[in-house]
C-alpha cells in the first residue's frame, strides 16, 4: 500500500480529468468560433468593398445620366418659352389668312388682285387689283364692306387702260381691320 503524504494540491492529478477536458474543449470551441467570425467578417468586409466600388460607378453613371436629364428639362423648358412666344406670335397674325380668304371670297368674277399690301403697325390694308368691268369694282367694294372682319373700305383709286383693244380697269383699295394684329404686336414690343 502506497501512502500519500503530500498535500491533496500538491499530489499529481490525472492526465484525462472530465473537467481539464471540458475546459479545453470549451476553449477550442471559442478559438474556432473566434477564428469564423474573424474568416466572415473579412468575407463580409471584402464583399461590402466591391458592392461599394459598384455603387461608386453606378453613382457616377447615374451624375452623369442626372446632368443629361438636367440639360434635357433646360432644353425643354427653353422649347417651351419659344413655342409660347411663337404662339403669342402667331396669334397677332391669325386673322390674316382670314382677311385674305374674305377678300377672295368678295371679289366677284373677271376681279383679279394683282398686289395685297399688310403693312408695318396700323391695321390698314393696301390692295391693288383690276377689272373687265367698272361695275364688278363697285360691287367688290359693296362685299368687302358687308365683311365684319372690315372696319373701313375705301377706294383710293380707280384707273381706266386700254391694252390690245381691251378695257380694264386698275383700283386701289385701303381696307382698316377690326383686328390690328401688327398694332397689338407693336404695342406688346414696346409698352
Amino acid at each position: 500500500m502506497r501512502i500519500d503524504l503530500l498535500p491533496r494540491e500538491l499530489q499529481p492529478q490525472p492526465l484525462m480529468n472530465p473537467v481539464r477536458i471540458m475546459r479545453t474543449m470549451i476553449a477550442i470551441v471559442l478559438i474556432a468560433a473566434a477564428f469564423s467570425g474573424l474568416i466572415y467578417e473579412y468575407f463580409q468586409y471584402t464583399t461590402a468593398k466591391s458592392n461599394l466600388q459598384q455603387i461608386t460607378q453606378q453613382a457616377l453613371s447615374y451624375q452623369s445620366m442626372l446632368l443629361e436629364v438636367q440639360t434635357a428639362a433646360q432644353k425643354k423648358q427653353q422649347l417651351a418659352d419659344e413655342n409660347a412666344k411663337f404662339v403669342k406670335l402667331n396669334s397677332y397674325y391669325s386673322a390674316y389668312p382670314d382677311l385674305l380668304n374674305q377678300m377672295a371670297a368678295a371679289a366677284p368674277n373677271k376681279v383679279w388682285l394683282t398686289e395685297t399690301d399688310f403693312p408695318a403697325p396700323g391695321g390698314t390694308i393696301a390692295m391693288n387689283g383690276r377689272s373687265l368691268n367698272f361695275s364688278l369694282v363697285g360691287d367688290f367694294l359693296t362685299n368687302l364692306k358687308k365683311s365684319a372682319a372690315f372696319k373701313a373700305v375705301q377706294l383710293s383709286q380707280i384707273r381706266k387702260t386700254v391694252q390690245d383693244k381691251v378695257t380694264c380697269y386698275d383700283f386701289s383699295i385701303q381696307i382698316t381691320t377690326v383686328e390690328g394684329g401688327l398694332l397689338e404686336y407693336a404695342k406688346d414690343q414696346n409698352p
